[in-house]
């Protein structure tokens, strides 16, 4: 029978430094995950990986395996040899390491929001989507994480559904939004809106954009309906693929900017939102250090990257306020209120999903008999389908349930989890 096991290290154990080494773009997930995979990987006892999803966010990295028999080698090899320099992984002060059952539980939590830096955080939900969706096409997905995932992003459907976890300001827009308003000036003395350029294109970038448009922000493009008394304006978009930064300026009305039309916005912009991930030409310090001799102003930026797009030793330079992922979730924690009988609820439904996939999981022995059974017969049936179509309908669905109940009973075991808190 497989095995699933989790690797992973997440903001609860390792420092911002370690997670940076160990983020991953969604290029380099298609050339590392087939490396998990590779023929050579295969012991002597015939164990090697039969599955592998690697999950990388701003606050965790972990990499979901089905593997089949003994491993004679490190699992995680295919990590160190394409990212030597990270370590994490092979310290165990930072690193956790979960099996089978326990699997479930934990990431129907992630997905769940139960485990981010802010509980209620609903971006997670889709980068555990985008995960897997990474996997599938690198064709390393196989039933065991599909079913998994499936799972998992059902559980944090019904916990958004049912409860009021993900409501109010418990995501990363709300959080940026909080900190651009500390710039506005009161319009009656001041009716200059607050000039934002946001660096990126991706998702963290989408969900910053859709949330201050939401709030009335204004696009930066002539002759868009605006608010009734904005203090925001969005003045472009700079993405590295320029591309996506066109796609994302269509989907959303923000004008996009080239690297020269963005540099000369830094020199009057109020404030730049970095959603890339590692460092960004615009941010250096050979490019800001002569503009932020020019400026009046301190410019603001709002680091979302991990890596971090700003150098940290820029933060204290003069003229300069930095704010990074970490002070942000800390930002969020501090204003957010979670009601305690929401998280309670949400922590019931992960654990009610989580039995349901150790069901399902009790039952994987029995596979290749339910298929000899159920394919034995249909074509029973199939002989009198004919000629007794309404009796061999209801003979079938009552023999389906028989045989439902049977396996049930074959498989049932007491549920060995509720939660797992590392």
């Amino acid at each position: 029978m497989p095995t699933i096991h989790i690797y992973g290290i997440d903001h609860s154990r390792a420092p911002l430094e370690a997670r940076e080494e160990l983020a991953f773009s969604e290029a380099e997930l298609s050339e590392v995950l087939p490396m998990f995979l590779a023929p050579g990987r295969t012991s002597q006892h015939g164990g090697r990986v039969r599955e592998v999803m690697l999950v990388s966010t701003c606050n965790r990295t972990e990499v979901y395996l089905v593997t089949e028999g003994k491993l004679d080698s490190y699992p995680l090899e295919a990590i160190r040899s394409y990212r030597p320099q990270a370590r994490a992984m092979d310290d165990l002060c930072l690193r956790y390491h979960l099996q089978d059952a326990e699997v479930a539980a934990h990431l129907f939590a992630v997905a769940s929001a139960l485990r981010s830096e802010v509980p209620g955080d609903t971006q997670i939900a889709n980068q555990v989507a985008g995960a897997a969706r990474a996997a599938r096409h690198a064709g390393t997905l196989g039933p065991v994480l599909e079913h998994l995932v499936a799972c998992a992003l059902r559980s944090a459907k019904r916990v958004r559904r049912e409860t009021g976890l993900a409501a109010g300001n418990s995501g990363i827009g709300p959080a940026i939004l909080q900190n651009l308003r500390r710039l506005a000036p009161l319009p009656a003395r001041h009716p200059k809106s607050v000039q934002v350029l946001l660096l990126g294109a991706g998702a963290m970038a989408e969900e910053v954009a859709t949330h201050l448009l939401r709030s009335g922000t204004r696009s930066g493009l002539p002759g868009r309906a605006e608010a009734a008394v904005p203090a925001i304006t969005i003045a472009g978009v700079w993405a590295r693929d320029k591309q996506k930064a066109i796609r994302f300026s269509a989907k959303f009305g923000v004008p996009s900017r080239s690297a020269q039309e963005s540099v000369k916005l830094l020199t009057h912009v109020d404030a730049v939102v970095g959603a890339c991930r590692g460092r960004v030409p615009l941010l250096s310090e050979r490019m800001l250090s002569p503009l932020l001799a020019t400026r009046v102003e301190p410019l603001l930026v709002l680091d979302l990257g991990v890596p971090r797009n700003l150098d940290p030793v820029l933060a204290q330079r003069d003229g300069l306020q930095a704010i990074f992922l970490d002070q942000l979730h800390q930002q969020m924690r501090e204003r957010t209120r979670i009601r305690k009988d929401a998280l309670a609820q949400a922590a019931h439904i992960v654990a009610e999903e989580s039995a349901r996939f150790e069901t399902w999981w009790d039952q994987w022995p029995l596979r290749p008999i339910r298929a000899e059974m159920y394919a034995s017969l249909e074509t029973v049936l199939a002989k009198w389908r004919s000629t007794q179509p309404l009796a061999v309908r209801q003979l079938r669905v009552a023999l389906h349930r028989t045989l439902e109940t049977a396996f049930g009973s074959a498989s049932a075991a007491p549920p060995r989890f509720l939660a797992i808190d590392h």
